[in-house]
């Protein structure tokens, strides 16, 4: 029904090759087509309402290794600008930790911070190499986002985003590896949605542009996007090549797909023209140069002529489809495709190219155009986040504006929590964990330095190591010089952190703060890379850590942790103060201490405090021990089986509510003083588990973790 005849390109192709300079034929299309079916779907001259667009990218590296995905994520911010799409979100599907860096770069440039970014966060690809301009855009052009440490999972964004949009309304630019599409096809339901990712898929995309692959077919030479082999190990490769296979058999029959080739993308050249028609502060602009080694050079437009498709359709981008019945087949070990004449599914489409240089002039014209730079007219929102100086310390003040209810974070002093406020059973404010401070008008320095503990970070160890010692990698490390017991990680000490992120929005406030262990530390010779983000929304505080071991091949022992004191208003008194564990789900173990206030390998079933739960009864089990408590408990269930489990702070008619998520299975409880309140403290190692090997946590070389925890009132 439709045959294409091309010359041959080579496959890979340097950054300084321009298509003017090869002595190559242009590619001749004879094909008889039918717009018929969805065909007329693809091809819009005037759209009613702007595309609901997610593009799914390999930028910076890990997949085809190339520039053009910044000016496919640029064109689609100006596409934004003139009210033609709606980006609802931008996720990386390689490895790359930085990559998602030069993706927030882009929206800060075009003030859309707020876009949803996300990261394929499976275990099966390897670490590889970046492209030069990925630091330079992270290095030298704001944004609140640098790594992969601080967004969320992609699918986690894919369900998210999908389960709140109209049915039949996204369109994908799918323009890397489908890594993260094989795994929102394979997920179950989940928070998000009830429906599977395959329902989902069916029931809220209605096209799929993939940039991927070579018409009629790539023979034994794969397109890197499918086979993700041009500069990944085996182990990638293999990623890649099965992820695209089982995508293209699995994807919904009533979502269309559009390939676009890589035989296409050799005729379209753009991005040479941002040197003359933008300035410096323009990030693509600098990607290109760096890229191409200097100004006024194209690059081929594979990546966004796909994205420009996705949006305005195949004769916008001067193009036209063929072969309007077939599918295309891709070898799950090789990635290798090929498309399969004839049958009955009429759900596919490959792209073939009418004209290269106005669809080259579409690009340009897009990469060409001034941003608006005017954000969304919207009221003010209830939430704000605001700098409170007290001292020579500087604070970073989450509220709701609406209720009053706030949080106060020191930047500067290990992202440690100052405050807690939020209303109460008598629908008036009250402190839920312990300050020294009675209010923040009359708080002082002196408060703040000379009771580090309460609301403390314990990173990146908590609570206790015996004698400062552990041996890790067959090494021994000291902590302490006199081998004395190490307490509460480095974040206590005063360690000053960076903001990276602060939103304000209807629904939250939320501030992201970074700091980089660089293996300068007595004992701790790693360099870990940490964010934390603190979000603020009705009468919650959730706190999520990210790591990242930043070493090339080095492992890491970390463990996170944290200090609340929560305030007993009544004084703790018999009636009033209570310590209860959620045993809905799960049972808890209760670990001893010992004098030297490390476990002494003694654990037993937990059935509560002295029988009633009460934090002041005599701690019977432990006569050495006084009338406190200073005790580990550790949840016997998974995370699979009991994703998060509680631990409840009984106030009088208040409830505070410690909630333990990813990464958290134990809790040290210390009540031995009841004027600063009870200290109930989420682990995600026992005390002492660099010695003990208790739920120790190892980074491997590029490994990330997350570890979140909630704090509320009821």
């Amino acid at each position: 029904m439709c045959e294409m005849r091309t010359a041959r390109y080579p496959d890979t192709l340097t950054p300084s090759d321009t298509l003017h300079k090869m002595a190559t034929p242009l590619l001749f299309l004879y094909c008889t087509m039918y717009f018929i079916a969805f065909g007329n779907q693809f091809a819009v001259a005037h759209r009613v309402a702007p595309v609901s667009l997610i593009i799914d990218t390999d930028i910076g590296g890990g997949g085809c290794m190339d520039v053009d995905d910044v000016a496919a994520i640029d064109i689609a911010h100006s596409l934004m600008d003139n009210g033609e799409c709606n980006i609802l979100a931008i996720v990386q599907n390689t490895y790359p930790p930085k990559g998602v860096g030069v993706i927030s770069v882009l929206n800060h440039y075009y003030h859309r911070d707020y876009i949803p970014i996300g990261s394929y966060k499976g275990k099966d690809l390897s670490p590889t190499p970046y492209l030069p301009y990925v630091d330079e855009l992270t290095a030298n052009f704001p944004s609140p986002i640098k790594n992969t440490t601080q967004v969320p999972d992609a699918l986690h964004v894919y369900r998210s985003v999908l389960s709140q949009q109209p049915d039949h309304s996204v369109t994908i630019s799918s323009i890397g590896i489908l890594t993260n599409l094989e795994q929102l096809l394979q997920s179950p339901p989940d928070e998000h949605s009830a429906l599977s990712g395959y329902d989902l898929i069916s029931l809220k995309v209605k096209l799929l542009a993939v940039m991927g692959g070579k018409y009629p077919s790539s023979g034994t030479s794969p397109e890197c996007n499918l086979c993700g082999c041009a500069h990944a190990d085996s182990r990638s490769a293999a990623t890649a090549s099965r992820a695209s296979s089982y995508v293209i058999e699995h994807w919904p029959q009533n979502v269309q797909v559009l390939y676009n080739g890589f035989n296409v993308g050799l005729e379209v050249q753009s991005g040479g023209v941002l040197s003359s028609c933008t300035n410096v502060s323009n990030p693509a602009r600098a990607a290109f140069i760096n890229y191409e080694g200097g100004p006024n050079k194209s690059r081929f437009s594979w990546d966004p002529l796909t994205t420009l498709i996705a949006v305005r359709g195949v004769k916008a981008g001067n193009c036209t489809t063929a072969c309007h019945t077939g599918s295309n087949s891709v070898d799950g070990t090789t990635g290798n495709n090929k498309w399969i004449k004839g049958g009955d599914d009429q759900h596919q489409e490959y792209l073939a190219l009418v004209d290269g240089g106005k669809a080259s002039a579409a690009i340009d014209a897009l990469l060409c155009q001034r941003p608006k730079h005017v954000r969304d007219a919207s009221p003010s929102p209830p939430y704000s986040i605001k700098d409170y100086t007290v001292g020579n310390h500087t604070l970073k003040l989450l509220t709701n504006e609406k209720t009053g209810e706030s949080v106060d974070i020191l930047a500067d002093w290990g992202g440690k929590i100052g405050r807690i406020q939020f209303l109460g059973s008598n629908n008036k404010l009250r402190d839920v964990i312990y300050t020294r401070c009675a209010s923040l008008d009359t708080c002082t320095a002196a408060d703040i330095e000379s009771n580090a503990t309460p609301g403390a970070m314990l990173i990146p160890w908590a609570n206790r190591i015996y004698r400062g010692t552990y041996t890790f990698n067959n090494h021994i490390e000291h902590l302490t010089k006199d081998n004395s017991t190490a307490s509460q990680g480095f974040l206590i000490q005063g360690r000053p952190m960076h903001v990276v992120a602060t939103t304000a929005t209807a629904q939250h406030a939320q501030l992201v703060l970074g700091y980089e262990f660089d293996g300068s530390d007595d004992g701790y010779p790693f360099q870990i890379g940490v964010n934390i983000t603190y979000t603020l929304t009705s009468s919650s505080l959730t706190v999520q850590v990210d790591a990242l071991n930043l070493m090339k091949s080095t492992s890491a022992p970390f463990m996170s942790g944290a200090h609340p004191y929560f305030k007993l208003m009544h004084g703790g008194s018999e009636n009033n103060g209570k310590v209860q564990f959620d045993r809905s789900c799960t049972t808890w173990n209760r670990q001893w201490q010992t004098i030297n206030q490390v476990p002494n390998g003694s654990a037993s079933l937990f059935i509560g405090m002295n029988g009633s739960d009460t934090i002041l009864d005599p701690h019977v089990e432990c006569p050495a021990c006084g009338a406190h408590w200073d005790d580990g408990f550790t949840s016997l269930a998974s995370k699979d089986q009991c994703p998060e489990t509680e631990v409840l702070i009984v106030d009088g008619d208040d409830t505070m509510v410690l909630s333990l998520g990813a990464g958290y299975r134990y809790v040290q409880v210390y009540s031995g003083n009841l004027a600063e309140g009870v200290a109930v403290e989420p682990m995600s190692s026992e005390t002492n588990a660099w010695n003990s090997g208790d739920g120790l946590v190892v980074l491997e070389s590029g490994e990330r973790a997350s570890f979140s925890f909630r704090i509320g009132l009821r």
